[in-house]
């Protein structure tokens, strides 16, 4: 897990922007190893939804991980949140957006089969 650190520059007037790339370390168990996952900011945690893992499945899983000013890289800890409800489904590459009131917006998106080419792909949107 990595964070980019942003500041502004230092010099009187400047809008210029700092960047810094800086690895966290984390603790405990931690979302599997995936690409095309969305993930958002709500008070003070990162959550993350979906994605592919390594041999091409679709996830609709949901982590979140405490990213409050302060706290230690050695004790930051993912956890698994459990929804209620029925979730989208298992998905790649969808859009997602955070808005007002505490809602995450999940749309499109696709489940990627990995199979014989006679086979067509299956892409579903919500």
């Amino acid at each position: 897990t990595s964070e980019l650190v942003l500041s502004r520059a230092e010099e009187p007037g400047s809008a210029a922007i700092q960047a810094r790339w800086r690895r966290i370390a984390t603790v405990g168990q931690r979302p599997s190893p995936r690409q095309g996952v969305r993930g958002v900011v709500f008070e003070a945690r990162f959550i993350v939804f979906g994605g592919r893992q390594e041999g091409g499945t679709c996830l609709n899983d949901m982590w979140a991980l405490d990213i409050s000013p302060g706290a230690a890289d050695s004790s930051r800890m993912w956890h698994q949140v459990d929804c209620e409800g029925q979730a989208p489904s298992p998905r790649v590459w969808c859009s997602a957006a955070h808005a007002a009131y505490g809602k995450w917006f999940i749309i499109g998106g696709s489940e990627w089969q990995f199979g014989d080419m006679e086979t067509p792909n299956d892409y579903q949107t919500l």
